[in-house]
């Protein structure tokens, strides 16, 4: 990886996030990056261009779009880009000082890797409702098989890395066309199939680490149906990996039960309901008391909780053909 590296950071509007961002990147010990950053906001050149001075058009370079999706915005920057390996990142997070160094190290240590990622750990510099969601996002039951992109998994081979973590070798991104342009969310997902399917290999280290902010408690539940409406949008993609649709099954037997429960159906599907429930319950909890730490328990019990019923409804919606605004999504 003796190359230089295109840093490419789609801006969308978290104008005090995306400013630290831009900081820790130039900040980076691995000095031979270029930042490519796409905005279509018509205020932000003014803002960048007064706070970089130095740094525009030799290490900075910026380009207006239309209203895109971050998926297009990606696209259009590795267009852009000149160098040999394209690092994303998200608007909303910043990286540590050796975030390009680690990644480049794998990449000249194992020639079998395409594409490098880490996880992206929740900063400490959040309220404790924000941090909540971060506890939250730990646990297998809100997060999959995935949760170990908010832990600092040991190094391994993996089948997916979030986007806003992500650097691969730019000639691969472009040879599969870059990530889905009409996909508002699960893009990264739908790409790294994409690079398993190539029989491509994805690494994962805890050294090629980003801090990422969370959202709210209100966007923690709008992602989460998002995420579940994508699982429906994409099914053709992967619906051989049935285990995407576990929240939509559990939120109709949970449905299904209730009716039965008000109409007094079947005591034996009451009591196998109960029973199930009960169950999930005690597993909530234990996750809970996991990853609470630095946060309300309380608050990461009730994440957790509702965070899979969340993603059930989005998928049910979705298949219904009802559904939320796919910018709403973007924005937040």
């Amino acid at each position: 990886m003796s190359s230089l590296v295109s840093v490419i950071m789609p801006y969308y509007k978290k104008k005090s996030f995306f400013l630290k961002s831009i900081n820790s990147v130039l900040k980076q010990t691995y000095k031979n990056l270029e930042i490519i950053i796409i905005y279509d906001d018509k205020d932000f050149e003014q803002e960048i261009s007064k706070k970089f001075t130095e740094y525009l058009n030799s290490q900075i370079k910026i380009y207006r779009s239309q209203e895109k999706t971050i998926s297009a915005k990606r696209n259009l920057a590795a267009n852009f880009a000149t160098k040999n390996y394209l690092a994303f990142i998200d608007s909303d997070a910043y990286p540590s000082p050796q975030w390009i160094k680690e990644a480049h190290i794998i990449f000249n240590t194992k020639s079998e890797v395409y594409c490098v990622g880490g996880p992206n750990i929740s900063p400490a510099q959040q309220n404790y409702l924000n941090m909540a969601v971060g506890c939250a996002q730990k646990s297998f039951l809100v997060s999959g098989k995935y949760n170990y992109h908010k832990q600092n998994k040991v190094d391994s081979f993996v089948s997916h890395i979030p986007s806003c973590n992500m650097i691969i070798r730019k000639e691969i991104y472009l040879k599969f066309n870059g990530m889905d342009e009409s996909l508002y969310t699960g893009e990264d997902l739908d790409f790294c199939i994409k690079i398993n399917d190539n029989k491509k290999r994805i690494y994962f280290s805890p050294n090629v680490l980003v801090y990422h902010y969370d959202r709210s408690i209100k966007n923690y539940f709008y992602q989460k149906i998002f995420r579940g409406s994508g699982i429906a949008e994409g099914n053709q993609k992967f619906f051989d990996q049935i285990y995407l649709h576990v929240p939509v099954f559990f939120l109709i037997f949970n449905i299904m039960s209730i009716i039965s429960m008000i109409f007094n159906f079947s005591i034996i599907i009451n009591l196998f309901y109960l029973i199930t429930v009960t169950i999930y319950v005690f597993v909530c909890l234990f996750e809970s008391l996991r990853y609470f730490k630095g946060s309300n328990y309380l608050i990461v019990f009730f994440l957790i909780f509702l965070g899979n019923y969340f993603i059930g409804i989005g998928t049910l919606f979705k298949y219904l053909n009802f559904g939320l605004s796919n910018k709403y999504y973007q924005n937040n």
